[in-house]
């Protein structure tokens, strides 16, 4: 799946950004901004990882695909 790939490169993004605000946290470089883009990037991944789960499935049967799976468990050790 095509969006399981593209999705990765938001996963790092978010994940970096979170990291950064949390390490830095009053001596983070434009922290409004940043948080801001976190916020954005998050809900990116929470609608794609949506629409993965919508497109892994059709007729009631359930495709799997390691790249999917790959992409959620990165989503769940970044929380």
């Amino acid at each position: 799946m095509g969006l399981a790939h593209d999705l990765m490169p938001v996963v790092l993004i978010w994940n970096a950004l979170k990291t950064a605000r949390g390490v830095l946290g009053a001596d983070m470089p434009e922290a409004e901004q940043a948080q801001e883009l976190e916020g954005r990037t998050q809900k990116a991944l929470t609608e794609g990882l949506a629409s993965l789960k919508n497109l892994s499935q059709r007729d009631g049967v359930e495709f799997k695909s390691e790249m999917v799976d790959y992409v959620q468990d990165a989503v769940e050790r970044c929380r």
